[in-house]
């Protein structure tokens, strides 16, 4: 028979554990859903990245251009000039002169194109981090709730052992008490043939 006192501590022991184990699977489901928004976030950050690589090759190609038509035009102007001085833009010192200019508008042109793509690959880079982030943050959500069951089950195993236990120790099982020395039969004194 269980008594009232036993039965208010395995009560509270039940209930404590039961609200232990309801707070590690909340926080377990809470952990998760942190970790979810957190993987839309790098998901949206990537979005971002991926539209600045974009903008930064078409930049490149806008500035390529800008600079290919500015080559075209002081290279007009010079041989413009030198044909109003009456001067041979196929030959000797002039030819060179229109050469260097191209070729100083090429090397531009390679510049601004290698500085263009560095710029995408950056921002491809950042978009790969994001999308890993984005990955292990999900991962992370997914465990956090397992854990959070895990620890909750655990909680509840150990409070049921806790209040068998308990249980035992205060005598409510019925078997297995060591008597008290009040609760001891009481015995009269031993015949000479050892019997009571």
């Amino acid at each position: 028979m269980c008594s009232p006192i036993m039965g208010v501590t395995l009560g509270m022991q039940a209930i404590s554990g039961a609200m232990q184990a309801k707070g590690q699977y909340e926080q377990g489901k809470a952990e998760e859903q942190a970790y979810k928004h957190q993987a839309a976030v790098n998901e949206q950050n990537a979005k971002l990245a991926q539209v600045s690589a974009d903008i930064a090759r078409q930049g490149a190609m806008i500035e390529e251009d800008k600079s290919g038509k500015q080559f075209e035009q002081l290279l007009g102007t010079q041989r413009a000039v030198m044909a109003a001085n009456g001067l041979d833009g196929g030959s000797g010192t002039n030819s060179m002169v229109l050469q260097d200019t191209a070729r100083e508008g090429a090397e531009e042109a390679t510049w601004i194109r290698h500085q263009g793509m560095m710029k995408k690959w950056g921002f491809q880079n950042e978009q790969y981090q994001h999308l890993r982030d984005a990955d292990m943050n999900r991962a992370a959500g997914k465990n956090a709730r397992k854990a959070g069951k895990m620890n909750a089950f655990g909680t509840l195993l150990s409070t049921a052992a806790n209040m068998a236990m308990t249980g035992y120790q205060m005598g409510g099982t019925g078997g297995g008490k060591t008597p008290t020395k009040s609760e001891a039969p009481v015995q009269g004194p031993r015949r000479p043939d050892g019997t009571f």
